[in-house]
């Protein structure tokens, strides 16, 4: 259903849904701009998709910085559509 609109039509889905891989990598890729090489050698990411991303849906990965523990930023993520709908919240962590 991810590849193939029949498949995904035969699950009830009018359209292919977008794979989680591919939005959850939006996420690692905002925390790897932002703490760069400390994220991808040490970060972690933890994630529960909580809606559908279709083909052609705006999406924004966003993030805020909730506290530094034993030399780690802890933070709560999420992705939002252009209106507002959340499609992914969880928590990541960064070696500072």
């Amino acid at each position: 259903y991810h590849t193939n609109k029949k498949a995904s039509e035969a699950l009830g889905f009018d359209e292919v849904v977008v794979g989680g891989k591919m939005t959850m990598a939006m996420v690692g890729q905002m925390l790897e701009q932002h703490f760069g090489r400390r994220y991808y050698e040490g970060g972690t990411l933890d994630v529960k998709f909580t809606n559908i991303v279709w083909p052609g849906d705006r999406v924004t990965a966003k993030g805020v910085i909730t506290g530094e523990e034993a030399g780690r930023a802890q933070l709560t993520v999420w992705m939002e559509k252009d209106d507002g709908t959340v499609v992914i919240v969880g928590t990541a962590s960064a070696p500072v």
